[in-house]
């Protein structure tokens, strides 16, 4: 097959995926037609059935793009030379522009919507490793490690750090749809709360500055 027809069968997977997100969001897996997936899709069901055997295999689809863009979220390591407070943020913020993202919070209002019905659903998707990827977790691991801050468990430590984040940065718009706040200050406090609490007794450093 040549490249122009491959790209053509790409454009048409994407956009039938993209139409039965757009369906199952409006109608829910249940309520949704295989019809209308290919008349918004602009495809035939033919069409459609060549790349999706079923409706079930088309929210598997769905699926796995979510846990594929979750699995490629940057996970930085810790750098000796530059402020721990510095990177914990730089990080942080990239890590809330991707999940802030619309298409990425469409897709998971879409599985929220399904699992919150169907408990095996719910069990398939939020015991999938690739939800659980931190931003800040190698950074927080390697800074306890290098003596600047108190030996903890740095996953705690990091998901402390991101439920404080998301309730600015991502809940509002995952729930409501509202934009989430742009002052930049806020994740700094955030940052600080954590560090201050894991930082080590009577150190001589600010741990802003390590």
């Amino acid at each position: 097959m040549n490249g122009t027809l491959m790209k053509l069968k790409d454009k048409k997977r994407q956009d039938i995926l993209d139409a039965a997100v757009e369906e199952f969001r409006i109608h829910g897996f249940e309520a949704a037609r295989v019809d209308n997936i290919a008349e918004r899709g602009h495809v035939s069901k033919r069409t459609l059935y060549k790349h999706f055997d079923s409706k079930e295999m088309l929210f598997d689809a769905i699926i796995e793009i979510i846990m594929a863009e979750a699995a490629m979220i940057p996970t930085p390591d810790f750098e000796p030379g530059r402020p721990l407070r510095d990177q914990l943020i730089s990080a942080l913020q990239s890590y809330i522009t991707l999940v802030a993202d619309a298409r990425y919070l469409s897709l998971n209002r879409l599985l929220a919507a399904e699992y919150m019905q169907d408990q095996g659903l719910a069990e398939r998707i939020l015991t999938r490793p690739e939800l659980y990827v931190s931003p800040v977790s190698s950074i927080l691991k390697h800074a306890m490690e290098k003596g600047h801050l108190r030996q903890a468990d740095p996953n705690f430590a990091a998901n402390q750090i991101l439920g404080l984040i998301k309730n600015f940065y991502f809940w509002p718009q995952f729930m409501l749809g509202s934009p989430s706040t742009s002052d930049e200050h806020i994740m700094a406090d955030c940052v600080d709360m954590v560090l201050k609490h894991y930082a080590l007794p009577n150190a001589s450093t600010s741990i802003v500055d390590c």
